[in-house]
């Protein structure tokens, strides 16, 4: 009885700032200053950005969104406060010295990367204070993670201190390419590649915003 009333207020506890703070989540996100173009995730389109959507609408988009173009940055925004939520420059017909480039001049505008995955995926992420989360920390994150699932009760992964340490980016920049960056012996020059710019905390935001109107 008293380990259930332990669990019951503890989950009560996290739903309680959990619901605080996605209240605020948008802001939050905005005050990183994580974008491009003028473009700010989380923050609302300006009376001109707005004039650029209305102009150069793109039909397809996700429910709740609208999507449209700024010459080469795709822009998706909320129908609800016109709040950018994701963001992207697509690449195409990229041959391997031009995938090089791009990250290259991602590595000199964002730093090391927070991970680099099978040679075609590289992200940057960001904690709640804009700070970049790096890769000693996303290993260590992974390394607690296992010991955790080996070895750790339930009480344990629910105590504060467990919540507080866990990945929890706001924000993420990432590379993506079709063929492998750095391989040298490989030559292509028909891979695709992103730059994409967003936050799971204002997509999961809008998508509990449109479940509770449903």
């Amino acid at each position: 009885m008293k380990l259930t009333l332990k669990i019951l207020t503890i989950l009560s506890l996290c739903f309680i700032f959990g619901f605080a703070n996605a209240e605020n989540i948008s802001d939050k996100v905005a005050s990183l200053k994580i974008g491009t173009n003028g473009y700010i995730l989380g923050k609302k389109l300006t009376v001109e950005q707005l004039k650029i959507a209305k102009k150069n609408a793109i039909k397809k988009a996700v429910e709740g969104t609208y999507k449209f173009s700024d010459k080469d940055l795709f822009v998706i925004a909320t129908k609800s406060d016109d709040r950018v939520i994701v963001m992207y420059k697509s690449y195409d017909n990229v041959d391997n010295k031009e995938a090089k480039g791009l990250f290259g001049s991602a590595m000199l505008n964002f730093g090391d990367p927070t991970a680099f995955a099978h040679d075609k995926l590289v992200y940057w992420s960001y904690d709640k204070d804009g700070k970049q989360i790096s890769e000693e920390d996303m290993k260590a994150f992974k390394e607690k993670v296992k010991k955790q699932d080996k070895s750790s009760t339930l009480v344990e992964s629910l105590k504060p201190e467990a919540v507080v340490k866990k990945y929890d980016p706001y924000a993420t920049i990432k590379l993506s390419c079709s063929k492998e960056i750095t391989n040298k012996e490989l030559i292509y020059t028909d891979a695709s590649a992103y730059l994409i710019y967003s936050s799971n905390k204002l997509i999961e935001d809008m998508q509990s915003k449109m479940a509770k109107k449903q």
